[in-house]
């Protein structure tokens, strides 16, 4: 599968050396950039064969099996756009679109021209989020009443500008709910209904974007579950999952990607340790769920199928609403 890049930023980089590690089967083809000289800075780091800074010369090249499209957030949608209108696949970097009218435009326009496209939420390619789908599924845990789901950094060391930037797609719920607001819906074992906003409160800076949040939602007839972001965090990185059911605690942990999964009884005694499978970064994943997908002349993976694109956005483009951000 020869992948053609849409972008050369930071999130770009991790993801090339994770596929310069996996071997047959995925190429390091194109990359497009606005700057020659750094998209063939970062072509010659990883071993990338073709530099693009014509952006229809990037999209018309046939040899382009699949666009990754990792740019800022609110370019998201007009990218992938373009990649569907010439035809190509793509894996668009989280969230998927800035709204999910948006994402809707694009998945239709992608179903008209049969082309296949999918978001790039590694977290759901990964087979640890499977495992603890499975654990929360087996009941032993009982029934689900509760759960929290926080995830803080400090993102401003790494993308300051982009982060502070509202028209850009800035902020702490557009960089951390599409992991929080999926793990809160992995508490109710689907995307329907739609958990109800019983609260949100932000602490936003001057450029009008939220750096810290704190979110309430209830499930109708099922469990409530409570939701933290910060952008500032001091690091180290802190990702964690709890599930609170009538017999014990699914425990989830890890950084955007899940590295510790355990099961304890309501006293908190340890039950069970799941073990992680092996990986290169956690990234590998979703490209080995795209190969598949095009394989079978699929227009979505099934790890990440588009309702569940949109039923998050759903969600915070309601908390964005009544948030006012």
């Amino acid at each position: 599968m020869r992948i053609g890049f849409y972008g050369d930023g930071f999130i770009a980089g991790r993801v090339a050396a994770t596929l310069a590690k996996m071997g047959d089967g995925y190429e390091l083809y194109a990359v497009y950039g606005r700057s020659e000289g750094k998209a063939r800075q970062f072509a010659d780091k990883f071993g990338f064969r073709n530099v693009y800074t014509d952006e229809e010369a990037f999209f018309d090249d046939p040899a382009v099996d699949l666009v990754y499209v990792a740019v800022i957030n609110s370019l998201h949608g007009t990218v992938a756009t373009k990649a569907i209108e010439h035809g190509k696949a793509t894996i668009v970097e989280k969230p998927y679109c800035m709204t999910a009218a948006e994402a809707r435009d694009v998945f239709r326009l992608a179903d008209e021209h049969g082309v296949f496209t999918t978001e790039a939420d590694w977290t759901n390619y990964a087979p640890a989020r499977f495992l603890v789908d499975d654990l929360l599924k087996s009941g032993k845990a009982g029934d689900i009443r509760r759960a929290e789901t926080t995830m803080a950094n400090n993102v401003f060391v790494d993308a300051h500008d982009r982060i502070v930037n509202k028209a850009e797609g800035g902020g702490a719920l557009l960089e951390f709910g599409v992991y929080t607001i999926g793990d809160a819906l992995m508490a109710h074992f689907g995307t329907s209904p739609a958990p109800v906003i019983e609260s949100i409160r932000c602490d936003k800076i001057e450029s009008g974007v939220d750096v810290r949040d704190w979110i309430e939602l209830k499930f109708p007839g099922g469990p409530s579950c409570s939701v933290f972001h910060n952008v500032e965090q001091p690091r180290p990185f802190v990702k964690f999952a709890n599930y609170y059911g009538t017999k014990g605690t699914v425990k989830v942990e890890g950084t955007s990607l899940v590295t510790g999964i355990v099961l304890e009884d309501l006293d908190g005694t340890v039950l069970e340790r799941v073990p992680i499978p092996p990986m290169i970064s956690g990234y590998e994943y979703e490209f080995e769920a795209c190969r598949r997908a095009l394989a079978a002349g699929a227009l979505e993976c099934v790890e990440q199928p588009h309702a569940m694109t949109l039923a998050v956005l759903d969600v915070m483009d309601a908390l964005r609403e009544r948030a006012g951000m």
